[in-house]
């Protein structure tokens, strides 16, 4: 069967034996699958048929300068020729004494005769022939004419002959310009098919957030943007913690410099809120991407110079400049809101990893020990829990969503990891992260603001650290297969995760599936088989302002729900597992699906699957208020000798609600 689309398409080919259908795919290509009520449809960018431009464009570069290289050495070579024909016999010193010569013939050259028909030391006859020179000339003149007459002969060959310079300079400067045709022929034919799934605007929200920025709303907005979020996710209009993600830029408000900004982009992501939730063209998520990444450019001279010349990226070192504008954007509102938990809820500590049923070890801040791979962590001892090992994409994102809603302390977040036990003695991990919980920034649960704007920049954060340190607590071993897996916050968080060499030098990460979060970011390895789901009327993927990057072993998915007859915000956790709950009918992406199962053992007989669950706390100092408060639980002892007290929390007073709240 073969299934046609405007500018791409996908053709499945059977050998008639089986059932089993081999995909010949061009990407990116669209695809749809059933799901809910009615049909999910889909754009595959990346995969094993994607075409790294990158590569092309290197590529041709690489053909340009050797056809350069080629073509300067013809030039040198025709100087060369210059030079040899200009040149006259080599001297020879007059002889001591007069030898007897025979007669003797002469030799015939045709076509060696110089203009003129004489030559220094040569008397040329009618027919070309060289007659006998003076005594002791004649052998060496005559080796060197014909060497001379040889190899002007061979250098005009290399030159411009068969097979020459200028014939291979030539194929290579052709060649050079077929890589970039093709590579400007897939980067269009692929700019092609994004366009037709990003077609969505924000111009309208643009100049109604514009509109209500210059209203006298603003002097309270800071105030009330809490408030106006909760109302928002009223009525299950933003479910799970995608509000969370949605308020990450509210902290700003408090920064002077980009206080315009905040108010803007703010008012943006709630009113978009509210557009998403009733819109149906399933392209607001790409009108967002593009909105941010202005406003990111738009920032960038800004924050980049507030930033020090080097900033950290997981484990390593890097300029500053080396980051995209918007994780430098990300970077700086991380530096506001860290000074700002500090402030609220006292300087980070470390972090607090805890087994449920088992023990807990507590690693440094991730600024001092980033991963906590320098610090030692013990294993388990303790056994862990039976459970079914999960089979597909949406079975580990339904499994997720459990472990979210299992864990009722709002205190702390929660991670997940599942060993695996095959029949034949091997052992497999999935690491699931599940997504914001706590929509503070530097208290004690890292699922936090803080931890969204630290990861979408790349910094360390305290989440890392602990999925980190649970992976080691389990015994996870440097050889033992793991996939890993996160939603929103987590998914950004097992990203950089798998991103990072210094991570790879003690696991060996195999699969990286990621629901609704921004990793655009991630610079996945290519030894990482990475499938990203993006609903695109799910904003909170966009926040990282760019389209994910691809490669043979990199593809993201971009759903269209808007027909599935699903209920919810797309950015839930049950939206996107029933969006994907039969995308294994989908060959192109079945592969993953299979080897996703084969890491988890679902359905392996004599396989056992064990889950070890833990408990994440920041730790901080203490603050002046939590003294006056009596409160130190996941806090350091106090100063002795205290700063002087903050400035009064403002107190708001929500509308009909009779009580109220600090923000």
């Amino acid at each position: 069967m073969s299934t046609t689309y405007a500018t791409t398409h996908v053709t499945y080919s059977s050998d008639g034996a089986s059932d089993t259908a081999t995909p010949l795919v061009e990407q990116p290509y669209e695809t749809s699958w059933s799901a809910g009520s009615g049909t999910v449809t889909a754009l595959v960018v990346g995969g094993t048929c994607s075409v790294d431009t990158s590569d092309l464009d290197s590529l041709a570069l690489a053909l340009t300068a050797a056809g350069d290289h080629l073509d300067q050495a013809r030039l040198e070579v025709l100087k060369t020729i210059t030079e040899v024909e200009s040149a006259g016999p080599p001297p020879v010193e007059a002889p001591t004494h007069v030898l007897a010569y025979p007669s003797m013939v002469p030799v015939t050259l045709p076509g060696a005769e110089p203009a003129g028909g004489t030559t220094a030391g040569w008397a040329w006859g009618d027919n070309d022939s060289v007659p006998v020179p003076g005594v002791g000339r004649l052998s060496r003149n005559v080796t060197c004419m014909l060497g001379q007459h040889h190899a002007i002969n061979a250098l005009e060959v290399l030159a411009d002959g068969p097979s020459s310079l200028a014939e291979t300079a030539g194929a290579l400067h052709d060649l050079a310009s077929a890589v970039t045709e093709a590579a400007d022929a897939y980067s269009g034919a692929e700019s092609a098919v994004r366009a037709r799934w990003a077609t969505g605007t924000l111009s309208d929200l643009r100049t109604d957030v514009l509109n209500y920025a210059s209203s006298p709303l603003v002097t309270i907005l800071g105030l009330q943007a809490l408030m106006v979020i909760r109302a928002l996710t009223f009525d299950g209009a933003l479910l799970d913690d995608s509000d969370a993600d949605l308020i990450q830029v509210a902290s700003l408000l408090q920064d002077d410099a980009l206080a315009l900004w905040a108010i803007r982009d703010l008012m943006l992501v709630i009113i978009a809120s509210q557009w998403v939730r009733d819109a149906g063209t399933g392209t607001e998520a790409a009108a967002v991407e593009a909105y941010l990444a202005d406003v990111a450019h738009r920032l960038n001279p800004v924050v980049t110079e507030r930033l020090p010349k080097t900033v950290q990226v997981g484990s390593r070192s890097v300029p500053t400049s080396s980051l995209t504008e918007m994780q430098r954007v990300s970077a700086y509102l991380a530096m506001i809101g860290a000074a700002s938990g500090a402030r609220l809820h006292g300087a980070r500590t470390g972090v607090v990893v805890s087994a449920q049923g088992g023990g807990s070890v507590t690693v440094p801040t991730p600024s001092v020990d980033p991963f906590a791979l320098g610090t030692a962590v013990p294993v388990l001892t303790t056994d862990g829990t039976p459970v079914t090992a999960p089979a597909t994409a949406a079975d580990v994102i339904r499994y997720s969503a459990g472990l979210k809603k299992a864990d009722t302390d709002p205190s702390t977040g929660v991670i997940s990891v599942l060993r695996t036990d095959h029949a034949d003695g091997t052992t497999s991990w999935l690491v699931v992260v599940p997504g914001t919980t706590d929509w503070g920034m530097g208290d004690s649960n890292p699922q936090d603001l803080l931890t969204n704007f630290e990861a979408v920049a790349g910094q360390p954060t305290d989440m890392e650290s602990a999925v980190v340190t649970a992976m080691r607590a389990a015994g996870i071993q440097e050889g033992d297969p793991v996939a890993i897996y996160g939603h929103s916050q987590g998914a950004i968080s097992v990203a950089n995760v798998a991103a990072d060499p210094a991570v790879a030098d003690h696991f060996n990460i195999t699969h990286l599936l990621t629901a609704g979060g921004p990793v655009a970011g991630a610079a996945v390895p290519d030894d990482v088989t990475a499938l990203h789901l993006e609903d695109t009327a799910d904003i909170v993927p966009a926040l990282d302002a760019a389209p994910n990057p691809t490669s043979a072993t990199r593809t993201t998915v971009l759903l269209n729900t808007t027909e599935a007859g699903i209920d919810g915000y797309p950015h839930g956790t049950e939206h996107y597992a029933q969006a994907v709950e039969h995308m294994d009918s989908e060959p192109a992406l079945a592969d993953f699906q299979a080897e996703l199962a084969d890491v988890t053992g679902a359905g392996e007989e004599g396989a056992v699957t064990t889950e070890y669950v833990f408990d994440i706390t920041r730790s901080t100092d203490v603050t002046v208020w939590e003294q006056v408060a009596g409160t130190s639980e996941h806090r350091s002892e106090p100063d002795p000798q205290p700063g002087p007290a903050p400035t009064p929390v403002p107190v708001v007073q929500h509308p009909g609600s009779g009580s109220a709240s600090q923000w």
